[in-house]
């Protein structure tokens, strides 16, 4: 394995087998040294306030989305180099590296069969906006190559190109390279040596190879006959190795949710109101958690199932109120009680019982509706009891087993949990011990170590580092927690 690729997968990423992993550099908090993030089934992000647990999600989605077009106004505000880059030096490039999948599998099961790795760079300009100066590539075999995109312009606004660049060079990896060569150039019948990729990059130099970039993510080499011969097999070897990013990165980037930590509380009249207005929330997630209660009966089942007994126990059961059978007629929902606290069976608005029912109900609501996803949700235990908290980690590990409580669907989603919760944690390392120790438990609740990565933000001087807390079979962990696991309540109890 070359340096550059150790650089962007990472000793971590390899370690963690079919799943993905995030590189940063640069990024808000993030320093010069970069960190490494792996990626499970269930990603759960702990430390203290402004560490850069949100800023995973923030990097995730403006490396996809720049490379594929679009704005990202929505992502950072205000979008503006010199307030993303860490500690302001806008002299400095940001790094964003995606391990998309690795062999046997990929970061959500999704057929990203041929890109397992993408490196972005970007620079400031001088109007203080982001440039995207080179994308770095890695196939399965690890095998890399540069795309500089310092001496192109951007596409044509009128067509499907977004951008342009050229390869560079190809990193000095003579067995990765004769691997790729043969699984994508099997007529190629010839093995290369280190001469021939230090000729074909001089060859680069002078005959450099044109990319294009589509709206879809897609890489389009634009060379035509090349005279040097190493610099035709490179143009064979990256039109094979990148024919089927174009729909992958596409389907990967609208697959990309976020759920924020501040959440509304509706009354039936505003729920009623937006039932006629829905159009345009297919975006955000919590508005289309609600719509989807006041439309899919299913949907219905499924989130009561969650805040029910069986799960979260919070002593309610969402109704649906409708004010003729018409399916246009105004539609509202409602909460009924059913611990049989009350003496009469009264309907109550949201604003009426605990907050936490109102703010909990877009997060359950988040991972059942969505197939195939990314999930990135901040503080999903907002003014939720300890209690609650731990339940709702079961709901959590039941949605990555691909557990449906309601309605058939698909899986594969993966979840990106950014807390100050022990409670979910907890739960998490019980059902780990359960289910290595053979208690006996639903399937859908079986977890293993594998299946959870727990990550600890620790601010520091050269800015954030990322502490990847091992957790044991047993369900305890391995290392020591940074600071002290969730240490206030003995300081609070023991220390004069």
């Amino acid at each position: 394995m070359t340096d550059r690729t150790q650089r962007i997968i990472g000793k971590d990423a390899i370690e963690i087998g079919r799943h993905g992993s995030i590189f940063l550099r640069n990024f808000k908090s993030f320093g010069s040294i970069g960190q490494n993030i792996p990626v499970s089934k269930i990603n759960l992000f702990f430390g203290p306030n402004s560490s850069g647990k949100s800023s995973v999600f923030q990097a995730f989605h403006l490396a996809l989305q720049t490379h594929i077009g679009g704005t990202h106004e929505n992502l950072i505000e205000p979008l503006r180099f010199s307030q993303v880059v860490n500690k302001g030096l806008v002299q400095n490039k940001i790094e964003i590296g995606l391990t998309l999948t690795e062999p046997g599998g990929s970061i959500a099961d999704a057929p990203l069969t041929e890109v397992p790795s993408l490196n972005f760079k970007f620079a400031g300009t001088p109007d203080d906006r982001f440039r995207i100066i080179s994308t770095e590539v890695t196939t399965h075999e690890n095998l890399s190559f540069l795309i500089d995109h310092h001496d192109s312009g951007g596409g044509n606004s009128d067509s499907d190109i977004i951008r342009t660049g050229i390869v560079r060079a190809f990193a000095q990896d003579v067995d990765a390279f004769n691997a790729a060569v043969k699984r994508v150039c099997p007529e190629i019948d010839r093995s290369f040596t280190h001469d021939d990729l230090n000729n074909l990059n001089s060859a680069l130099k002078t005959a450099p190879l044109n990319v294009s970039v589509d709206h879809h993510g897609g890489f389009h080499p634009t060379a035509e006959r090349p005279v040097d011969e190493m610099v035709g097999v490179a143009l064979r070897l990256i039109r094979g190795c990148l024919r089927s990013t174009p729909r992958d990165l596409g389907h990967f980037v609208i697959n990309v949710l976020h759920l924020g930590p501040i959440r509304n509380i509706h009354t039936r009249h505003d729920l009623a109101s937006q039932f006629q207005k829905c159009k345009g929330w297919e975006r955000d997630v919590e508005q289309t958690a609600w719509y989807r209660l006041l439309k899919d009966s299913l949907f219905l089942d499924e989130i009561n199932v969650c805040i029910g007994e069986k799960f979260l126990d919070l002593g309610y059961e969402v109704k649906l109120r409708t004010e003729s059978v018409s399916p246009d007629s105004p539609r509202s929902l409602i909460l009924e009680e059913t611990r049989g606290l009350l003496m009469e069976r009264v309907e109550l608005d949201f604003t009426a019982v605990g907050v936490g029912v109102s703010q909990v109900i877009p997060v359950v609501g988040a991972v059942c509706m969505h197939s195939d996803v990314l999930m990135f949700i901040e503080q999903p235990e907002l003014h939720l009891h300890p209690r609650a908290q731990c339940n709702l980690a079961d709901v959590f590990i039941a949605k990555a087993n691909n557990h449906y409580f309601a309605s058939p669907g698909h899986g594969n989603n993966l979840l990106f949990l950014e807390t100050h919760s022990e409670h979910l944690v907890l739960r998490m390392l019980r059902r780990i011990r359960e289910t290595t120790n053979g208690v006996p438990i639903p399937e859908y609740l079986r977890l293993t170590p594998e299946d959870v990565s727990i990550l600890y933000f620790k601010p520091t001087p050269m800015g954030t580092v990322i502490h990847r807390m091992e957790v044991t079979p047993d369900g305890d962990f391995a290392n020591r927690w940074p600071d002290g696991f969730f240490p206030e309540r003995a300081t609070e109890l023991f220390d004069d």
